[in-house]
């Protein structure tokens, strides 16, 4: 009777060691997963100068390197008159989730207007590894002496 006993116990060792097994294979595929959809990130483009698209990415270069009055004036005067200056410039001066990539998705011609849809990716150590998280955003640029400007009303790359 204590060998059918030792013999039960042995087994439910065994399963309880194939179990941990089990779950420490599932979480290391999870993060490898996470590291190969993390590492296929797109490049980044390169937008022909003076395009809708490049006064995008200048507004996002200037935000990253907390240039204010850069980012400030790739806003149209009807965008920086429903924003306040002096929050889009404290805010500019703090260290704020930028996204890590952000791309357009989509782009509408308008007469005398240019609408982008983009998308903002930002990614940070998480619990299992690299974690991201894609956000939309809707821009609308018109040109205002023969340059793009931003006409929606963002601080950073939120809408206002």
């Amino acid at each position: 009777m204590e060998q059918t006993a030792g013999a039960t116990q042995r087994q439910g060792s065994d399963r309880r060691t194939w179990l941990l097994g089990a779950i420490a294979v599932i979480v290391l595929i999870a993060i490898a997963a996470a590291t190969v959809m993390l590492a296929s990130t797109r490049e980044d483009a390169t937008y022909e100068p003076g395009s809708p698209e490049a006064a995008v990415q200048a507004y996002a270069a200037a935000w990253q390197a907390g240039d204010a009055d850069a980012a400030w004036d790739l806003l149209t005067p009807g965008a920086q008159a429903r924003v306040q200056e002096f929050e889009f410039r404290r805010a500019a001066s703090w260290e704020e989730d930028m996204p890590t990539r952000l791309w357009v998705d989509e782009r509408h011609d308008y007469e005398g207007r240019v609408v982008l849809d983009l998308s903002l990716e930002r990614t940070w150590d998480g619990l299992l590894g690299p974690d991201r998280d894609i956000q939309s955003l809707r821009l609308t640029l018109i040109q205002i002496d023969d340059a793009w400007r931003i006409d929606t009303p963002v601080v950073g790359f939120y809408r206002w």
